[in-house]
């Protein structure tokens, strides 16, 4: 599987709901940085459940990807989330990028930090 593959599979779980195909992509130290969240997520554990609880406040999440490319085990993608809220009907709306990085000999994530302002999320 390349980079890009598993940025595409990884922005396909977030459009269907799914923090098990969310953390199912990552390695057993594989590491999720978020803004929302208050420390990096390692590991398929704690990335489900840090995903769970985030995409129930979510639905209708749209992914736009504007840029992407890869070089060797790294990919990086910009796009616009595209959210609607659970609670009040809001959008949930923000231009993204992440940066992803497979490990070595593997399939599965090591690495991937997003980038996003939360000023107006929070």
């Amino acid at each position: 599987m390349t980079p890009l593959n598993s940025c595409r599979l990884f922005l396909g779980a977030w459009e269907d709901s799914s923090p098990e195909a969310i953390s199912r992509l990552f390695a057993e130290m594989g590491v999720f940085t978020n803004p929302l969240q208050p420390r990096p997520l390692i590991g398929p554990r704690q990335i489900f459940d840090a995903v769970s609880v985030g995409l129930a406040k979510i639905e209708n999440v749209t992914i736009r990807v504007s840029n992407a490319w890869e070089q060797g085990s790294q990919a990086c993608v910009e796009g616009e989330f595209l959210a609607r809220k659970r609670g009040d009907g809001g959008r949930f709306d923000f231009p993204f990028m992440l940066v992803l990085e497979l490990e070595e000999g593997s399939d599965k994530i090591s690495r991937l930090s997003e980038y996003f302002d939360t000023a107006r999320l929070r």
